[in-house]
């Protein structure tokens, strides 16, 4: 007794095959936006002030996970961080 399986597909399926194989499948991508270095400078700004990427996304015309996937795939994280210290001194020690 040996193990194989044989596929039992009824015979109305069996046309169908044909015309899968012949149907061209082609995978478009939305064209992606690039951010320009005036907008990146915005988002830093923008979120050293503590504003949310819904507001920034708002702002510039574009999608939050947008936002966040630019603050995470240029590494923005430490920028916004010293603006944000920037700014806290300027108001606690400019007097």
């Amino acid at each position: 007794m040996s193990i194989i399986f044989v596929p039992k597909i009824p015979k109305e399926f069996a046309g169908a095959s044909s015309l899968l194989r012949k149907r061209k499948i082609s995978v478009e991508k939305n064209p992606c936006k690039e951010w320009l270095e005036d907008e990146v400078n915005k988002v830093v700004n923008l979120r050293s002030l503590g504003v949310s990427f819904l507001e920034i996304s708002r702002l510039l015309g574009r999608r939050q996970s947008s936002v966040a996937a630019c603050v995470s795939h240029k590494d923005l994280y430490g920028i916004i961080l010293q603006k944000k210290k920037a700014h806290i001194a300027k108001v606690m020690y400019d007097t």
